[in-house]
């Protein structure tokens, strides 16, 4: 008798928790993040479950939310389908949001705008009521304007396209923005930054030419600009000879653009790289009748890059490696080359980033 009761007990208690799982899950509404690939979507998601988990409690909503990231910095939402058949959408702009809180503040949005639209499915299958107009009022300016109010039982007209709003108060709280616009400290703030638009990172590295063997220690730094950076380097090396020593030098001015980022604080970039400046060799005998000749050219480069960073407070570590083709000089000792500046290159190069 005993074992029977327990039976029928942990039947009823499984059934029970099938449903509530049933009706939790159905309860979220679906969020698509196929199209957000500069962001981390394991964190996303995880934020966007734990925002519907605390905001939408109520029956199974038929609508999907679509997120699209074009680039680390903005995000496009929209709901499909509408329950009125207007547009659900909203765009942010999170370039002025620190890093490691821009996921958080996507998932409040994806919260915020499912709360509207289940208002909305809601408002869609009730009337909205006629609101009552006092007309001959006046505004704040001193023109006449006609007022409207509701009562306390009205129902709003619903709200057909979403525009990121500072004023509210979830989204704003956490972008540090207050619902008067007054500054609101968070916990975060004391030890991260926001994205800044441009940036500096200077670095030392080590150049090949593997033609022949020439290596020259570079020494540089980048200027970021939004999504692209310019820069400038010198290098120098040192070939010996058995007629003498060669020095070989460069001095270049850099473009580059991201292909492609992913990560936040630890973050992989590859770039394509162009170069353009100088190249030349310094010649110094060391055997009697021997003529040494300086020598300098225009000097022209093209090549990718993989760069990988590692954020430590207001800082960047960086870890690059460049390869490419080069067209420069080449310095030849009794008819052989010794030194190269041309052809295939590769580089490794150590440096930070601020801010």
């Amino acid at each position: 008798m005993t074992s029977r009761s327990s039976l029928a007990s942990m039947t009823v208690t499984a059934m029970i928790g099938l449903a509530v799982l049933a009706r939790s899950g159905a309860a979220r509404p679906r969020v698509e993040l196929a199209r957000c690939e500069a962001f981390d979507t394991f964190e996303v998601r995880r934020a966007i479950d734990d925002a519907l988990r605390t905001t939408l409690r109520e029956r199974s909503h038929d609508f999907i939310v679509i997120v699209d990231c074009p680039d680390p910095v903005t995000a496009h939402l929209r709901v499909e389908p509408s329950a009125t058949g207007d547009a659900l959408v909203r765009s942010l702009d999170l370039e002025e949001v620190p890093s490691d809180l821009r996921f958080k503040l996507l998932a409040l949005a994806v919260a915020e705008l499912s709360e509207i639209a289940v208002a909305t499915e809601t408002r869609s299958t009730r009337p909205i009521a006629r609101p009552r107009w006092r007309p001959g009022s006046r505004d704040a300016s001193g023109s006449s304007a006609a007022n409207m109010s509701f009562r306390s039982d009205d129902v709003a007209p619903h709200l057909a396209t979403i525009a990121p709003q500072p004023s509210e108060p979830r989204i704003a709280a956490l972008a540090g923005i207050g619902p008067a616009g007054e500054r609101v400290r968070s916990r975060s703030e004391a030890t991260t930054s926001p994205r800044a638009s441009s940036w500096i990172s200077p670095r030392v590295a080590l150049r090949v030419y593997p033609s022949t063997g020439t290596s020259l220690v570079e020494l540089g730094g980048d200027l970021g600009l939004r999504s692209f950076r310019i820069g400038i380097a010198g290098a120098i090396g040192r070939t010996s000879d058995l007629l003498g020593t060669l020095h070989p030098w460069l001095v270049i001015a850099t473009a580059a653009r991201p292909l492609a980022c992913r990560g936040d604080v630890t973050e992989a970039c590859g770039l394509v790289r162009i170069a353009a400046g100088a190249a030349g060799v310094t010649a110094r005998s060391t055997m009697a009748g021997a003529v040494a000749r300086d020598a300098m050219t225009p000097y022209g480069e093209v090549g990718l890059a993989g760069e990988l960073g590692h954020r430590f407070g207001a800082w960047r570590a960086i870890v690059r490696i460049d390869a490419g083709w080069a067209e420069g000089l080449v310095a030849r000792s009794a008819g052989r080359e010794v030194a190269s500046l041309a052809g295939f290159f590769v580089a490794g190069a150590l440096g930070a980033r601020w801010p």
